[in-house]
């Protein structure tokens, strides 16, 4: 018998420290995304970026160059306009806004093989 990977899929919500009407995207994006990994047998975690910003930015260094470019001229308040950052199995699928039929075919893609 084979080995069955656990595919995790990690929200990292828009700051609180953002305006208080975020909290309400954060809750909708959550849905969104339990509601996708429960459809396609992954896992679903949400993390507060501001406890996990090194994480993050490394992320963000080695995955999209381009964004980091923007944070190097710019500073850090460019990856707070990027959020939510979504990961799947540590790579960055999404970043802004969700869109949720693209994410649904990533999930799904990547839990099927």
């Amino acid at each position: 018998m084979g080995n069955v990977m656990e595919h995790t899929v990690v929200l990292f919500q828009i700051p609180s420290c953002c305006a208080a009407t975020k909290w309400l995207a954060n809750r909708n994006y959550s849905k969104t995304l339990k509601d996708l990994c429960k459809e396609a047998g992954a896992v679903f975690k949400e993390v507060d970026p501001l406890t996990t910003q090194d994480i993050l930015i490394k992320m963000v260094q080695e995955q999209r160059p381009d964004v980091w470019n923007k944070v190097e001229k710019h500073g850090l308040p460019v990856i707070i306009e990027s959020f939510p950052v979504i990961v799947m199995d540590g790579k960055i699928i999404s970043l802004g806004e969700i869109n949720e039929n693209e994410l649904k075919k990533q999930i799904l893609s990547a839990v099927k093989g």
